[in-house]
């Protein structure tokens, strides 16, 4: 079985594992194997950073912990609108 920060084929697509943290001086923090550590003050932000750079071949998956999860939330509840960014998922 691979290691869980490579690119991992499921249903015939490659994801890639990225672990994304929340930082109150930062913002979202993600970390993945082969690539640098990038910050984003929105996950929208976040996803076309890493979209652009990872090959189009692979999906990214990003893994919430408890902080960005907690972030996340807070946001929807406060009513911020939701943006479609246009990304895959």
């Amino acid at each position: 079985m691979p290691a869980p920060d490579h690119p991992v084929r499921q249903n015939g697509v490659e994801r890639l594992p990225i672990h994304v943290t929340f930082d109150e001086q930062r913002g979202y923090v993600a970390t993945a194997e082969g690539l640098p550590i990038i910050t984003a003050l929105s996950l929208a932000s976040l996803r076309r950073q890493i979209d652009a750079q990872v090959s189009k071949a692979i999906v990214p998956q990003l893994l919430l912990d408890g902080r960005a999860r907690q972030e996340r939330d807070a946001r929807r509840r406060s009513g911020a609108a939701r943006t479609c960014d246009g990304t895959r998922s």
